[in-house]
């Protein structure tokens, strides 16, 4: 059956949580090259000169903080890296299902799988937990085969 008005109102929700989990992401990842002092010079300026007091934007200076601190910048960009290589695929892939006349049900269903696999992953990521990471992304990953082909279906229906 093609989709219902309730599975587009549960793809925009879909869309509207990645969406906010993408810009989290990236707040949180630009907000860690304060610590590293990797932010382009102008904004390291501002930071100075208008929140001295904000510990988060003065960079570090111990050998081992800086370190952590590179490390963790590192893992944030590895995270939206990740993000920008998958979100938009699976995105794609549940809005081409619903225009495509795909399973509703199917398209709802597989689209919160991949909404809740990406935020378990970025969670997963930022924590350093192997497993669970590594499950996220392969039930999102599973997910968007899954939209593509219940699209491919639905267009030949």
């Amino acid at each position: 059956m093609p989709a219902s008005i309730s599975d587009v109102r549960i793809a925009t929700l879909c869309t509207l949580a990645l969406y906010v989990k993408y810009i989290v992401t990236l707040t949180i990842q630009g907000g860690s090259k304060f610590k590293t002092a990797t932010r382009p010079p102008e904004d390291m300026a501002f930071a100075a000169t208008t929140a001295p007091q904000q510990r988060a934007f003065i960079p570090e200076t111990s050998e081992e903080k800086v370190e952590a601190a590179k490390a963790k910048e590192a893992r944030w960009g590895r995270i939206v890296g990740n993000d920008l290589e998958n979100l938009p695929f699976g995105i794609i892939m549940a809005w081409v299902s619903i225009v495509a006349g795909g399973n509703g049900t199917a398209t709802s269903v597989l689209f919160v799988v991949f909404t809740v696999s990406r935020i378990v992953h970025s969670i997963a990521f930022a924590n350093a937990v192997f497993l669970p990471r590594t499950i996220a992304f392969q039930v999102g990953m599973l997910s968007t085969v899954a939209l593509a082909v219940n699209a491919v279906i639905g267009s030949f229906a």
